[in-house]
């Protein structure tokens, strides 16, 4: 049964990435999956603890290549550098990448606020890795003093968020590199 457990949720990864939520049905997730109806409903109540299920996923797998990233770099400076490098590296090799968390949270509004207040805390967990990040590297002295951890790290992930956006309309990573370079410049 574990299996038809994860193959529900792969399929409504894909699915959800490529279609968002509205768009994807349950029906297209059984037919996709190739899962019986009362074997997904015997692993998920409804549509929304699936789609919290995928976001769990993907914030897992978002925190594992976050911590390959910055893993064996001693500077703090460098694993934030590194952090937003990993999202450039993805939009210039896909522009048309989309920030799966950024979508759905643009796509619910407030349809969902149970699965807007799980998005939130994604955003927040990386910003505070971030802000957790530069506060050490300021102690470090590898950022000016005056460095507000959370403000750096809120401005970064904007400037990311919206380099996901840009990239896509633009199609290329430029506006998003840029605009990481500055504001790390500036800190």
């Amino acid at each position: 049964m574990q299996d038809n457990r994860e193959k529900v949720i792969e399929t409504a990864q894909r699915l959800l990435r490529e279609q968002g939520y509205h768009a994807t049905g349950i029906q297209a997730i059984l037919a996709e999956s190739r899962v019986s109806r009362s074997n997904l409903y015997y692993h998920f109540r409804s549509k929304r603890e699936l789609a919290e299920a995928v976001i769990a996923r993907w914030r897992e797998g978002l925190e594992k290549r976050f911590a390959r990233t910055v893993a064996g770099e001693s500077s703090y400076r460098r694993q934030v550098e590194r952090f937003v490098q990993l999202f450039i590296d993805i939009q210039e090799s896909d522009t048309f990448a989309v920030c799966p968390f950024g979508r759905l949270a643009m796509e619910l509004g407030d349809s969902e606020p149970e699965l807007r207040r799980l998005i939130n805390q994604v955003f927040d967990s990386f910003r505070d890795a971030l802000a957790d990040l530069i506060a050490r590297g300021v102690e470090a002295g590898e950022f000016r003093p005056q460095t507000d951890p959370r403000v750096l790290a809120n401005a970064l992930l904007v400037a990311i968020e919206g380099g996901i956006v840009l990239s896509r309309a633009q199609g290329h990573a430029e506006a998003m590199k840029s605009a990481c370079r500055l504001i790390l410049e500036c800190a």
